[in-house]
């Protein structure tokens, strides 16, 4: 079924909507929420909270695609539930992604600046599509979808320490690019 039609069941408030949604994108959902959670239970709370969102968004909204729309709303709600379960204690696989990022795009500037943020995120894209797509590829897995060094290398037939690499010099370069453009 298109993402077209899934997003018409939705404006017609059909519940098969969501049925064909988790089929679709189940898996998915549950990658994300797990790599970030790395708890089963949590993940599975965070992909079903994420088909209420859905739901409850469409309509008014008619996203499309629907996938990176599912996806963002998933990952937003497991970065939640991570902070929620983190909030007193530090340590495991996000922190260490957010370190590796925090040299890159830490600023004076305050995220709830959205327009300074909605520029960075322009910037951040701009600075992507420029790279090849292998290194996009492995930026967005790591970044986005918070995956491990060794799942990338793995997904990817690459070594450990290509991926590595490869994530150092693009790290390296964004820095670079925002500090030129004046985010940093």
């Amino acid at each position: 079924m298109e993402e077209s039609e899934i997003i018409e069941l939705f404006w017609q408030r059909k519940e098969e909507a969501v049925c064909v949604v988790k089929e679709k994108y189940g898996n998915l959902c549950m990658h994300i929420a797990n790599n970030i959670l790395h708890n089963r239970q949590d993940a599975e709370e965070c992909e079903n909270d994420g088909y209420l969102k859905l739901w409850n968004s469409i309509p008014p909204n008619r996203p499309l695609p629907l996938m990176p729309y599912l996806c963002r709303i998933v990952r937003n709600l497991a970065l939640n539930r991570y902070e929620y379960n983190n909030a007193q204690k530090r340590g495991g696989s996000m922190d260490e992604i957010f370190v590796e990022l925090d040299e890159t795009i830490a600023s004076s500037h305050h995220v709830e600046d959205e327009l300074w943020y909605s520029e960075l995120v322009q910037e951040i894209n701009i600075f992507l599509q420029n790279k090849k797509k292998e290194q996009r590829r492995i930026f967005l897995a790591r970044y986005y979808f918070a995956a491990s060094i060794k799942e990338i290398a793995q997904k990817y037939e690459l070594s450990e320490s290509k991926v590595k690499s490869v994530l150092f010099r693009m790290r390296k370069d964004l820095k670079a690019q925002l500090e030129e453009e004046g985010y940093l």
